[in-house]
């Protein structure tokens, strides 16, 4: 299981870090260790994550809980993704519901 509390440490050395964007006050990072590729705009909190090598495959455990209400319903034909991430959702439909 991935542990967060890591990443985020892990968010602060600059060897992981692969790309910054700032937007007034905003920042992004984009940051990498290891298997494993994150989003991450400071404080105590990560905004998307996922494995390069494995890209279709959930990390967190909760994504894998937001995606319960699928065995309730019908497949779907469509999805809308409102959020900021990295494609996690997207890159799984695409693998497991194409």
């Amino acid at each position: 299981m991935i542990d967060i509390d890591q990443l985020i440490a892990l968010s602060s050395d600059p060897s992981t870090l692969l790309l910054e964007i700032r937007d007034g006050d905003e920042l992004i990072q984009i940051r990498e260790c290891d298997d494993l590729r994150w989003a991450y705009n400071g404080g105590h909190a990560l905004l998307s994550a996922f494995r390069p090598k494995a890209p279709a495959e959930l990390v967190f455990p909760h994504h894998h809980s937001m995606l319960c209400a699928l065995l309730l319903c019908e497949r779907p034909g469509a999805v809308l993704n409102l959020g900021f991430g990295l494609g996690s959702f997207e890159r799984y439909f695409c693998a497991h519901l194409a």
